[in-house]
């Protein structure tokens, strides 16, 4: 049997270095993309703390409230799901946040160093993307017990928050590819 919220934890890795990075090698090549990333020194002074304190609330909101979720539906509505399932969702949305924290940690430690900063991100976005997905999995599986309507708003809530955040990642794979080209 396939244990989906591990499938989703680690699917969920990959997705924001695969956008930028095939966005960078597609505009600037395999060679001066990867030099870009490694060599670069320019990053703007700030610009780590300005994106660490942007990013700082989503991961924490999303991952904290789906392990409040769990809990609370563990202790409020019943076996809807076996606790062994909801202990091991639980360790999930907690070991996003830890690896939350590592990435915003990264993202202020970068200064001007892009491959750290770009580390950082990657780290976030893991963070953001599989906590998301972990929600959507935990709401559905509540399905009879919120009823179809509920389940329907939030799941266009969280699909349209991830797909802001797919459409963020791909321009940020676009700065990238920018900067690469100007090297």
């Amino acid at each position: 049997m396939v244990d989906i919220p591990l499938l989703l934890f680690v699917l969920s890795a990959p997705i924001y270095p695969i956008i930028v990075l095939t966005r960078l090698i597609r505009r600037a090549g395999v060679r001066k993309g990867t030099r870009f990333l490694v060599t670069c020194n320019s990053l703007a002074i700030g610009a780590n703390d300005l994106i660490a304190d942007r990013y700082k609330e989503l991961g924490f909101a999303a991952n904290l409230g789906g392990a409040l979720l769990e809990l609370s539906v563990s202790e409020f509505l019943g076996p809807l799901l076996p606790k062994s399932v909801l202990l091991g969702l639980f360790a999930y949305h907690i070991s996003l946040t830890v690896i939350y924290s590592v990435g915003i940690g990264l993202l202020r430690m970068a200064r001007t160093r892009l491959l750290l900063f770009f580390t950082g991100e990657t780290f976030g976005s893991w963070a953001l993307i599989g906590g998301n997905l972990l929600l959507l999995y935990v709401i559905a599986s509540l399905s009879p017990v919120i009823g179809i309507v509920v389940l329907g708003s939030l799941f266009l809530a969280l699909l349209a928050f991830l797909s802001v955040l797919l459409l963020r990642f791909y321009e940020s794979g676009g700065i990238y590819a920018k900067g690469a080209q100007k090297a």
